[in-house]
């Protein structure tokens, strides 16, 4: 009886082992191969700037928060034009510098690069072969509903606002800012199931909602993000059938092996 035990778990281990080999050299191969990363820019962010007066590339920036009549809001001047932000959130006056607006609003250093992991962009960015940029991100809640109210729970309607500082060209167009939500940018970059694909985009359409998305998620508090992890779900679809397999294979040699070695173990003398 042990013997069979033992001829059954040891078969039942290398044809999981042989399962395993191949599952996991094709998940390897799809996933080298994966066209939806194909034409995918990596964007890649600095530490927020806390600073209400820095320079960014020579370019001195100035951020302010104002009171009038009673309202705060947040101005920015850049190259001798002023935007402004209504208090989208927090407005601690206790925290130091621009902590103060961290949870919704964050300056951020950025590149964007066709390289293939962020650590390249980075030694693009060192090298000069790929120019930093300078974003606002601004989160709001949904239309309608004040900041903590009930509108934190409407997620895909929260509005966002990007605003990105140009260091060269015309003064007066210096300062570019989009209008978005969480459903729009979200059924353009990582859309769910339900969602329609997004079509008449030109292609800078699509690449400035690729950083946007980004940028959303500096803003937008780890705890509420969208349950899915879409880019974990992205990989998971593009290796296909290999990674249930290689979970059944791995399971089989687990019971394999256990079956192989308890036809081992022998039963003590009375």
């Amino acid at each position: 009886m042990r013997s069979r035990t033992g001829r059954i778990g040891l078969i039942l281990a290398l044809a999981s082992l042989a399962l395993l080999g191949v599952s996991v050299w094709q998940m390897q191969r799809k996933l080298s191969t994966r066209t939806d990363m194909k034409d995918r820019s990596i964007v890649w962010f600095n530490d927020p700037i806390l600073e209400p007066s820095f320079e960014f590339q020579d370019v001195p920036c100035e951020v302010r928060t104002v009171e009038s009549e009673g309202v705060k809001h947040v101005e920015v001047d850049w190259r001798g034009q002023t935007v402004v932000f209504d208090i989208g959130g927090r407005d601690d006056p206790r925290l130091p510098k621009l902590l103060r607006h961290e949870d919704w609003f964050k300056i951020l250093p950025m590149a964007e690069d066709r390289a293939g992991t962020q650590d390249e962009v980075v030694q693009k960015l060192v090298s000069g072969e790929t120019k930093p940029r300078l974003i606002i991100a601004a989160r709001y809640p949904a239309e309608g509903f004040s900041s903590g109210s009930w509108g934190l729970v409407r997620r895909r309607d929260w509005r966002y606002r990007f605003v990105e500082f140009k260091i060269d060209g015309p003064a007066d167009q210096a300062i570019v800012e989009h209008a978005t939500t969480y459903r729009e940018i979200e059924r353009i970059v990582a859309p769910g199931p339900r969602d329609k694909p997004v079509e008449g985009l030109t292609q800078q359409q699509r690449e400035d909602a690729a950083w946007q998305y980004y940028a959303m998620l500096q803003v937008t508090p780890a705890p509420l993000y969208r349950a899915k992890d879409k880019v974990v779900e992205q990989g998971m679809r593009a290796m296909g059938w290999t990674w249930p397999a290689a979970g059944v294979a791995t399971l089989g040699l687990i019971v394999g092996a256990g079956l192989f070695m308890a036809s081992k173990v022998g039963r003590p003398s009375l």
